[in-house]
């Protein structure tokens, strides 16, 4: 997403978090390589879907991961943990 291309990933651990299935990307079940490529196929022939996901996928990589996002987070992480005692 972030080098600005549409993206099909299997959906485990912390994907699900940043690719909301059929907004910024598509995600297929795990060992489901049938799916997967339907996806990949589906995508090489959608060009305006394509471009939709390629948008909003950098969109919130951009909002959500940052350097400045990130800085930020972490300096949340250091005051809360600092006022625990």
């Amino acid at each position: 997403m972030a080098s600005k291309v549409p993206v099909v990933c299997t959906n485990v651990g912390g994907i699900p978090e940043v690719i909301e299935d059929g907004i910024n990307g598509f995600l297929v079940p795990v060992a489901n390589s049938s799916t997967l490529a339907e996806k990949i196929i589906y995508l090489l022939k959608n060009k305006t879907l394509s471009n939709n996901f390629t948008l909003y996928g950098y969109h919130k990589i951009k909002q959500r991961f940052s350097l400045q996002s990130m800085l930020d987070k972490y300096a949340e992480i250091y005051s809360d943990l600092m006022t625990m005692n």
